[in-house]
């Protein structure tokens, strides 16, 4: 399915006569805030998460980042701390940051082959499906999901084949990731297994 396009305009009335009009989004969104703020209110997040979604906004406040964090904690069933230590999750590209001594620390108790084995761009894209589902950002690319990888070093190959080979994870139109809503509990248990470094349990769900 195609991405919607929002259309932003900005006009100016003066005793109900229009007297200037902008299709400038930075300052249709410097108006947005300041009305909010004058109003005492936040900001409607069904708007930012629009704008987020089209990559027209960039300020993220740490609040409304916390809160996405800790709920993709509790959906793992491991504390907020461990979360950001293992994979550091942030609205902003590359949006999973891999640590390194987790990283190895799985590798090296992962088996290499069988039902508990896990390629590493199925793990990459299902942090990502996961942390975008919970932070509002629609679903990542297969190509983001790769640069993760990339940042640590670690080669992909045969990206298309391991994720179409991946039970919980989904490729839409050969580039959306998503998580497979009859495989949840199995998205769950490789993220968290990697925070608990340590084999995921995938044959006894």
């Amino acid at each position: 399915m195609a991405a919607k396009e929002f259309k932003f305009e900005l006009k100016l009335f003066v005793n109900g006569e229009q007297a200037e009009e902008s299709n400038n989004f930075n300052l249709w969104q410097s108006v947005y805030r300041a009305i909010k703020s004058a109003k005492g209110k936040p900001s409607d997040k069904r708007i930012e998460t629009a704008m987020l979604g089209q990559g027209l906004m960039t300020h993220i406040t740490d609040e409304d980042e916390e809160e996405a964090v800790n709920e993709l904690a509790k959906m793992l069933g491991i504390s907020a701390q461990i979360l950001k230590g293992a994979c550091d999750p942030k609205r902003e590209e590359p949006y999973i940051h891999l640590d390194m001594h987790f990283w190895s620390d799985w590798r090296k108790n992962l088996p290499k082959r069988g039902p508990n084995s896990v390629s590493p761009i199925a793990l990459a894209a299902n942090f990502m499906a996961l942390w975008f589902q919970k932070a509002g950002l629609g679903s990542p690319t297969l190509q983001k999901s790769m640069k993760v990888l990339d940042i640590i070093g670690v080669e992909v190959k045969n990206a298309n084949r391991s994720i179409n080979n991946c039970e919980w994870i989904q490729l839409r139109a050969g580039k959306k990731i998503q998580v497979n809503p009859s495989a949840i509990g199995k998205a769950i248990e490789v993220a968290k297994a990697f925070c608990e470094k340590r084999p995921p349990k995938l044959n006894n769900d």
